[in-house]
């Protein structure tokens, strides 16, 4: 054989070397596979024929890509590569190769022959799960859009109901400011007798009070209604709704005995006035709790306002697990209908990250202070979000013991 034939020979033989994928190996990385020698890390050269011979020469057995030869040197790491035509390639530990365990999709981490290629099978598995999983998140986005109008459209009644209980007490405290001024006004006018004014003062009991009294008790003469003037001759005691009693001298100005009631009392305690002052009361206690509400920290976009009453529960074993968002976590035996409290609303978790574009991560809800165990653990519990297109409870765990 002459010099011209030998070296075309060699030519040709390095280049199928060249073109030949090297077990286990990354295209990416293929270029350091495909001269005659290989190069350690360290600076070791080796023919490339000892590459994947099943003996580390290399310190970090870089040498034996597509053996489980060097496996102990990259225990943590995986660092064979499947290439899975068809599907996607992937990475897996080298003990893994040449186990008889078929790992790579391709049959590519055993012997030829001993793994039938279910790349085609598992790429249409893992397409029906990624399609299964994105119409779950696009259920889940507009689940999360309809959540936020539905909390939107309720802050806004809720601040149309915190304006109404507003105009309803600044009602309230002009009916009660016009009371009071009435009653100073009949007090004023309680010395006249001309009829003007005593036509005055029994308009102004019958605004203020018309059960003032319980009943006129004549010394001498007819009987009188609370509601009929009483001649100014005729002498007697009126006997007043508060349970007082005044004696009315003949010569006095004449009233009727509910304006007498009224304008002995020294100041407006009719059940009008009451209940005004009750019902103003009541309304700015219900300002406060709305504005309580709305003040409460309910996600960036309030995604959680009209979560404020949702509850969702789940059977695990002999037990019912329920999450009232925003407000606690209950244990129910279902054996004997016992309830335990696993933790009460304290917020949403903290993060370092900026994936909400704030201090909270709003995928955590926290609940502490709960019931208080056997042994003298008080329960807590973590809850994870998911984006889905329902409202359910995926999983229940208790690690440690009273921590959920």
């Amino acid at each position: 054989v002459n010099t011209s034939t030998m070296l075309t020979i060699w030519w040709a033989f390095s280049q199928m070397h060249a073109l030949r994928a090297t077990r286990g190996v990354p295209p990416e990385a293929e270029k350091r596979y495909s001269d005659q020698f290989f190069t350690c890390d360290d600076g070791t050269v080796i023919p490339i024929e000892r590459v994947n011979d099943g003996y580390c020469d290399c310190p970090n057995g870089e040498d034996e890509p597509g053996t489980s030869a060097c496996s102990r040197r990259t225990l943590h790491e995986r660092t064979f590569y499947c290439p899975n035509v068809g599907h996607r390639p992937q990475f897996i530990y080298r003990s893994q190769v040449d186990d008889g365990i078929c790992d790579c999709c391709d049959g590519s981490d055993e012997p030829e022959g001993k793994c039938p290629n279910r790349c085609a099978e598992a790429n249409d598995i893992e397409k029906n799960e990624n399609e299964r999983h994105a119409s779950a998140v696009r259920e889940g986005i507009q689940k999360k859009r309809e959540i936020i109008e539905k909390g939107t459209e309720e802050i806004e009644e809720m601040k149309e109901r915190i304006n109404e209980l507003k105009k309803n007490i600044d009602t309230v405290n002009q009916d009660i400011v016009m009371r009071f001024t009435l009653h100073r006004w009949a007090r004023h006018l309680a010395n006249a007798t001309d009829v003007k004014s005593v036509t005055i003062i029994e308009a102004i009991t019958r605004i203020l009070d018309s059960t003032a009294c319980i009943r006129w008790e004549s010394h001498e003469g007819p009987e009188y209604r609370c509601s009929e003037g009483i001649p100014s001759t005729v002498g007697g005691s009126c006997l007043c709704s508060d349970g007082s009693l005044h004696g009315i001298p003949p010569n006095h100005i004449p009233l009727s005995c509910s304006a007498f009631c009224v304008l002995k009392s020294s100041s407006v305690k009719t059940p009008e006035i009451t209940n005004l002052l009750e019902t103003r009361r009541n309304h700015l206690t219900d300002i406060k709790k709305l504005q309580r509400i709305l003040d409460s920290d309910h996600g960036p976009s309030n995604e959680f306002f009209a979560y404020r009453n949702v509850s969702v529960s789940k059977d695990v074993g002999e037990y019912e697990y329920t999450v009232s968002f925003l407000k606690e976590v209950t244990q129910v035996n279902r054996r004997d209908d016992s309830t335990v409290i696993c933790g009460e609303w304290r917020g949403f978790g903290s993060q370092n990250y900026s994936e909400w574009g704030a201090s909270r991560d709003y995928t955590t809800l926290k609940f502490d202070n709960g019931d208080q165990s056997w042994n003298g653990t008080v329960r807590s519990a973590t809850v994870r979000l998911l984006c889905g297109p329902t409202d359910e409870i995926i999983e229940v765990k208790e690690s440690p013991p009273c921590t959920y």
